[in-house]
């Protein structure tokens, strides 16, 4: 329920903090703050709810006092070519940029040095209950949106009570002349996997043209626990029994501006020809059409073939293949 909510809400709140900082708002280096003042009001307004009648409500009873929600946040400046994110708990954000894991987020732990003093001071402790550290023996995570039966010392100010809701902010360059993956997922999947074991199981799949999708639900049923059955029912067998969600985006390529642009450049969408390999193992390439999907390195570029598979080929073995030319083989 609550985090139903919030995913509703969250939108509205960024874009009445991004309206209330305007101009200010709309400079590149505000994006953070935006997100910084957005994720803390949006926990205030859901613990005081329309007209603020959440307030008049005793902690035990407030629909939300024992409920809450993490949020990674993530949002993409492509002005200045940046990843901006803002992560509340222990959800993750990662890019995955040539098949290596870039961490966007670190997790919200009790244990955390910075957290632990936070927390200690708010009146809580820290104590481990089998493999985990939680907050007076019952939550495992040192941030979160609701929960406001951690957030009930009167005498402080919401970032330092036990649980906070303010975000961690991180920038990462966006590099958009190579292929780049966003990926969103809940802390279930890192229970089993590290950020470089998901890009491990993202990456090739990638390359080989699946489609994301697929890709999402492959990885999900790679991190479910192992399941037995006792006295008829499933029971878990190992890790990896917390909720599982992941979202994978493909960053898209920027253009070139006109003064940038090469005329020997190849464009993302184009479609080409390869030709000219040499190498016995990519002999069989020559002759196939493909479609340029982005820059590499070294005046490489990702071609996806016909049968969806993305290959790097050098700019000297690849050559435009004109409308003109696609209509006179189509009618051949």
């Amino acid at each position: 329920m609550f985090s139903a909510l919030a995913r509703v809400l969250l939108p509205r709140q960024v874009l009445a903090v991004a309206r209330r900082l305007r101009p200010k708002a709309w400079l590149p280096e505000s994006l953070a703050e935006v997100l910084s003042t957005a994720l803390p009001e949006l926990d205030l307004y859901m613990r005081s709810g329309v007209f603020a009648l959440g307030r008049l409500l005793p902690g035990m009873l407030h629909p939300f006092c024992h409920e809450g929600s993490t949020a990674c946040v993530v949002a993409v400046n492509f002005a200045t070519q940046e990843v901006v994110a803002a992560n509340v708990g222990d959800s993750r954000g990662l890019l995955i940029r040539n098949g290596k894991a870039i961490a966007l987020s670190e997790d919200h732990k009790p244990e955390n040095a910075i957290e632990r003093k936070r927390i200690e001071n708010a009146g809580g402790k820290v104590v481990q209950r089998g493999c985990c550290w939680r907050i007076d023996g019952v939550l495992n995570l040192s941030r979160a949106l609701g929960d406001y039966y951690m957030k009930a010392t009167p005498s402080l100010p919401p970032e330092k009570q036990k649980i906070s809701a303010s975000p961690d902010i991180t920038k990462n360059t966006y590099e958009s002349h190579k292929q780049e993956l966003l990926v969103l997922a809940c802390d279930g999947l890192f229970e089993r996997k590290e950020n470089q074991d998901i890009a491990d199981f993202i990456w090739p799949r990638f390359q080989k043209g699946m489609a994301l999708e697929k890709i999402g639900q492959e990885l999900l049923r790679a991190c479910c626990a192992r399941s037995g059955m006792q006295n008829g029912r499933p029971v878990p067998v190992e890790m990896g029994t917390d909720n599982e969600t992941v979202i994978i985006l493909k960053l898209p390529v920027a253009k070139a501006s006109p003064s940038d642009k090469n005329p020997n450049d190849l464009l993302a969408g184009e479609n080409v020809r390869i030709h000219g390999l040499v190498g016995e193992a990519a002999q069989n390439l020559n002759g196939q059409s493909g479609v340029i999907e982005s820059s590499g390195d070294e005046e490489r570029y990702y071609v996806r073939l016909e049968d969806g598979t993305v290959k790097s080929i050098k700019l000297l073995n690849l050559t435009r293949v004109m409308e003109t030319e696609k209509e006179s083989s189509a009618r051949s």
